[in-house]
């Protein structure tokens, strides 16, 4: 997916599988709703937070508009909301 995504998953793959690994399929199959730069973006923000369960990373999607890419040039990992 992407170098966020990575983090994520690096962090939360250094507890026991059993207690991530049901966790980690949920956040793949989000790909299939949400843009992978969304969903990258969205995993970065929730690893800076140590929010590392599938509820976190939902809840940061569903929190801000997400559109269908990042911010070009912008701050990495920023959202892109609709013009007003």
């Amino acid at each position: 997916m992407g170098e966020q995504s990575g983090d994520f998953f690096r962090r939360l793959s250094s507890g026991p599988p059993r207690q991530w690994g049901a966790g980690a399929r949920k956040i793949l199959l989000l790909r299939e709703r949400y843009a992978t730069e969304a969903l990258d973006a969205a995993l970065g923000h929730a690893a800076r937070f140590g929010a590392l369960r599938f509820e976190d990373v939902q809840r940061v999607l569903e929190a801000v508009p997400v559109y269908e890419r990042v911010l070009e040039g912008g701050e990495h990992g920023a959202f892109v909301r609709p013009p007003s």
